[in-house]
């Protein structure tokens, strides 16, 4: 294919598949992968603030799923962490009990132990 049969084939598949729009934390212009028919639309990010933006439901506009007002928004809660990469992670939480019985500091001792492990296997030895 040549370049102008590319450059046609990707304008006609932006234009079906993408909304462009105004990201609605900054106003700067932004453009957003469509909601498909199961409801799921990917984020993208606002290249100006940092926002996570994808499509409403009814593909008509786009809006900000991360809660951030500004690139540097530290107390907003995006997607469930402080960072656009923190949906790439997952953190649990362990609560320790404070009783002062031997009980309670073997579940202390055995919460918070780290025990590390290197597996190997004999049939695939440079994986």
């Amino acid at each position: 294919a040549t370049i102008q049969e590319a450059s046609v084939g990707y304008q006609i598949w932006q234009s079906l598949n993408t909304i462009s729009g105004t990201c609605p934390n900054c106003g700067a212009p932004a453009t957003v992968l469509k909601t498909n028919n199961d409801g799921f639309a990917s984020p993208s990010l606002c290249l100006n603030c940092g926002a996570v933006l994808q499509a409403n439901r009814d593909n008509t506009g786009i809006d900000n799923i991360s809660g951030k007002n500004a690139i540097d928004d530290l107390s907003s809660q995006p997607m469930g962490g402080n960072s656009l990469f923190d949906i790439f992670t997952t953190t649990t939480t362990t609560t320790s009990s404070t009783s002062t019985g031997s009980d309670g500091r073997s579940k202390r001792r055995r919460e918070t132990t780290i025990i590390d492990v290197d597996v190997e296997d004999d049939d695939k030895p440079f994986q």
